[in-house]
């Protein structure tokens, strides 16, 4: 059955593309974006999967609450081969660039705070170096929130330079490899000390 331009609705009402964006490429985008079929838009789309199932729109610190909330998704992921969890984190970070791009040129917002797919991925990297005990999972997420809220370094580099839905995703997964790196030394010194002690 072939589509027809009447199968096709611009978000049920009407859609205009935001005035924040200048460039009338970007605005053409934006409206075709808003384009649906069957009622689901690019946009709310790229919403549920930016927002993490709308854990973004948490009121209060969304990018902690979406570290949080991967760390069930983390534990579960890591019990997979190590070759199939990469690919399942290589695939989130290819949503996470498509969904954080759609969402950005739908708002016009480079730092849309209610995007937390970044936040998702940079679990999984930084505790693709852990065992399957709750502590270091744990410790991978302070470890790896510490690392994103203060950007140091390359970091903060990333973040500056680089935009768009790449860069939403980019700064959080240097953040994760520095901290994937931190807690891989604090495990193995921990494994160090505490040899000594039951020898």
């Amino acid at each position: 059955m072939g589509l027809k331009l009447k199968d096709f609705c611009v978000n049920g009402e009407g859609f205009a593309a935001p005035s924040g964006l200048r460039s009338p490429f970007a605005r053409r985008r934006a409206e075709i974006q808003g384009f649906s079929y069957g009622g689901i838009s690019l946009i709310h789309l790229a919403r549920v999967i930016a927002t993490f199932f709308y854990v973004g729109y948490s009121p209060k610190a969304p990018g902690t609450v979406g570290s949080l909330v991967a760390l069930p998704l983390a534990w579960y992921v890591w019990y997979l081969p190590n070759y199939l969890g990469w690919a399942v984190v290589g695939v989130l970070f290819a949503l996470g660039v498509w969904s954080a791009q759609v969402v950005i040129n739908h708002t016009g917002q480079e730092d849309d705070q209610t995007i937390v797919m970044d936040e998702v991925v940079g679990i999984l990297v930084t505790t693709s170096v852990a065992t399957h005990l709750w502590w270091q999972f744990l410790l991978g997420f302070f470890i790896f929130r510490m690392f994103d809220i203060l950007k140091p370094g390359p970091i903060g580099l990333v973040d500056a330079r680089v935009k768009g839905g790449f860069g939403a995703m980019a700064d959080d997964f240097v953040a994760a490899l520095m901290a994937a790196f931190t807690l891989y030394l604090v495990l193995l010194f921990s494994a160090r000390m505490i040899a000594p002690i039951g020898a």
